[in-house]
């Protein structure tokens, strides 16, 4: 008899219902506990959360001038970041559309962690203006309106909210 036939392990016969695959996928993980490298790898995760919490808190505290921004001008680090995020998302999104344009019978495991890694991307570069104006209290600015805020953009800046005031 085949394993298809008869089932193992890691194969499910053709008799198997829903409920006993998942078990045969889940019960191998969910019967063993957390070891000790799991827990320190979470610790170390979570002490990294934690800088990261803080750095973007001590940034709201202080300003873009952390980073040397301290004119209207300087765009350089935040602008490459938000850029580089953008860069990201597109090139998910390109790995994915080749993949199904082609037709690839090979494609659906890099066709999913292409399309994950373009929402991630698409997330944090959204999250990434506000977090680079230093003072997120004021994210309207991002769309300034001349004739009510007195605040006119810098055309010839390629960003609309890099305006000449603040």
């Amino acid at each position: 008899m085949t394993a298809q036939a008869t089932g193992n392990r890691w194969i499910a016969g053709n008799r198997a219902s829903y409920g006993e695959i998942t078990a045969m996928i889940a019960d191998p993980i969910l019967r063993e506990r957390p070891g000790r490298r799991w827990w320190a790898a979470t610790g170390i995760s979570f002490i990294f959360v934690l800088l990261t919490l803080g750095g973007i808190t001590y940034l709201f505290l202080t300003g873009v001038g952390l980073w040397g921004v301290n004119t209207v001008v300087v765009w350089g680090f935040p602008l490459a970041n938000y850029v580089w995020w953008i860069a990201i998302g597109s090139g998910g999104t390109l790995i994915s559309s080749i993949l199904v344009l082609t037709q690839q019978p090979w494609r659906s495991s890099i066709n999913r962690f292409a399309e994950s890694m373009t929402l991630f991307a698409v997330a944090i570069s959204g999250v990434f203006p506000i977090i680079h104006l230093g003072r997120p209290m004021y994210f309207y600015w991002l769309a300034p309106y001349p004739n009510t805020m007195a605040l006119w953009p810098q055309w010839p800046s390629a960003l609309v909210w890099d305006s000449g005031r603040f």
